[in-house]
Formats: C-alpha cells, structure tokens, sequence
C-alpha cells in the first residue's frame, strides 16, 4: 500500500513538473520589433549622449557623434527607442542631430513616439 501511494506521488509529480514545463517553454517573450538597431542606439548614446540628452540646448555634435549617425539606419533607430529611454533622450535633439550629421530623417518619420518635421523639427 506504500509502495503505490509512493509510486502514485511520483508519477503525480512527474506529470505536474511535465505540465509545468510545457507551460514554460510555450511562453513566448515578446521580442523588441527593432532590435536589431539597439546596438546602434547604444553607440549613439555613448558617442553622442551630450547633444541628444535631456535637459540642455541643441548644440552641433562631435565629428565623432557623427561618425557613428552618419552611417546608422536612423529610421530603424528612431522606431527602437522605447518610451523609458525617451525619459532621458530628446527625440528632437536627436533629429537634430541626425541632421546635422548628414542622414536627415525624412519628413514625418516617427523618431520614438515624436515625428520628424522638416527634418529639424519633432512634434508630437
């Protein structure tokens, strides 16, 4: 009688960690639709933080910043910026600078949840 009670409990826990584990690996993790851009806003971030920054004016960037968004897919860097990264990122600085740099966003381009006006401008 112990002995099945035993093996009653095993084959129950074996089921449950089984269930368990289907539910587990059918859990898909919503992947971030551009991620593949994240890189590239990480550098721009690091080369260019003190002109994209929040709070302060627009200056010109660095040769160095422009180095970096010269030659980035600015379009796929605008849609990857999430809503926490444009707490600290101005998106109009950043279409600023994409422009000073020589890779102008086209007009209406969504740059985070802002869109690029005239290629200088972001507006809501």
């Amino acid at each position: 009688m112990v002995a099945s009670n035993i093996c009653y409990l095993v084959v129950l826990l074996l089921a449950t960690l089984l269930i368990g584990g289907v539910v587990v690996s059918s859990h898909q993790v919503p992947i971030k639709e551009n991620a593949a851009c994240d890189g590239v806003l990480l550098s721009i971030g690091y080369n260019c933080w003190s002109y994209i920054q929040y709070p302060g004016p627009k200056t010109p960037p660095s040769r160095t910043c422009c180095s970096i968004v010269r030659n980035a897919n600015m379009p796929c860097v605008c849609a990857s910026v999430t809503e926490q990264e444009e707490t600290h990122i101005s998106m109009e600085k950043l279409v600023y600078v994409a422009f000073m740099c020589g890779n102008p966003l086209s007009h209406g381009t969504r740059c985070g949840s802002k869109y690029a006006c005239i290629g200088i401008k972001a507006y809501n």
